[in-house]
């Protein structure tokens, strides 16, 4: 073979793997395109509606579901029907609240001192939508809610120390204020002296 037809041929062969390349990226990108979206894996899937405490969704779970997850409560209110499990952290129980139907409406997680802090949850849902003040409120302890997201936590933002994380059904921050924390306002409580 001469130099000229081993030239030749190496550029039928550059042309070649040129083309084949081109044929495979252009299948790949079509491909891509008409896929349908992943599915999340269950651990990262949220319940439709809003924020969930352990699988445990307020206005979809009801309190046999509580029960199939954490077992018999360790005491219980009929009349307002709540129930109450201790944890080993804090002698305030987590509570679950329930409406007439049975179905969960507010879930209260008492957090621990080293436990999630402020910040970790302003990443987890972001900045949150209205701040409510209390009768704590003075000791520098307020509740940030997301209505739309069905979760709010009483925390002080300044230290990043978090009491309490409560998980409901996505309403208005008004709704919330309503139905579910009547003792919170949109104002800080005025000083008597």
């Amino acid at each position: 073979m001469t130099a000229k037809q081993l030239k030749k041929q190496s550029y039928k062969r550059a042309v070649i793997f040129i083309a084949v390349a081109f044929i495979v990226v252009a299948f790949t990108l079509l491909r891509q395109l008409t896929r349908p979206p992943a599915t999340p894996i269950p651990s990262q899937q949220t319940i439709e509606g809003g924020a969930s405490y352990q699988g445990i969704a307020p206005g979809k779970s009801s309190a046999d579901d509580v029960k199939e997850e954490f077992g018999e409560p360790d005491t219980t209110n009929d009349d307002k029907a709540m129930f109450f499990y201790n944890n080993n952290f804090s002698k305030y129980p987590n509570t679950f609240n329930f409406n007439a139907e049975g179905e969960v409406i507010l879930v209260r997680e008492i957090v621990p001192v080293d436990g999630v802090t402020f910040q970790q949850l302003e990443e987890k849902y972001g900045k949150y939508e209205e701040k409510l003040y209390s009768p704590i409120s003075s000791s520098g302890y307020d509740m940030f809610i997301h209505p739309s997201k069905g979760v709010s936590y009483l925390a002080n933002e300044t230290a990043g120390n978090v009491l309490e994380i409560w998980y409901f059904e996505p309403q208005s921050a008004q709704s919330f204020i309503a139905n579910i924390a009547p003792d919170y306002s949109f104002a800080p409580e005025e000083d008597s002296y």
